[in-house]
């Protein structure tokens, strides 16, 4: 029983990291498609970058932390507000 439950979180888990994963993948891309129609229209040019890997491992990490906050709090059955 007790696998069982852990084999389904991790089974959660995985697939809302992929899920995370995908939508961050697509809102990439149609950023890089807006950046790209404002600097054809425009004479601004957008020199602030961050580096794609940095910013996904950082992604993933705080996901990470806060999937395992709301596990925490589902086993101890408290509550916690989002600010």
């Amino acid at each position: 029983m007790i696998n069982d439950t852990k084999s389904n979180s991790t089974l959660k888990i995985r697939n809302e990291l992929l899920d995370s994963f995908a939508e961050e993948l697509e809102e990439e891309i149609d950023d890089r498609r807006l950046e790209k129609i404002l600097e054809d229209i425009s004479d601004y040019k957008s020199n602030q970058s961050l580096d794609r890997s940095f910013y996904f491992k950082e992604l993933f990490r705080l996901h990470h932390n806060l999937v395992t906050i709301h596990d925490w709090i589902s086993v101890n059955k408290n509550s916690c507000c989002d600010i």
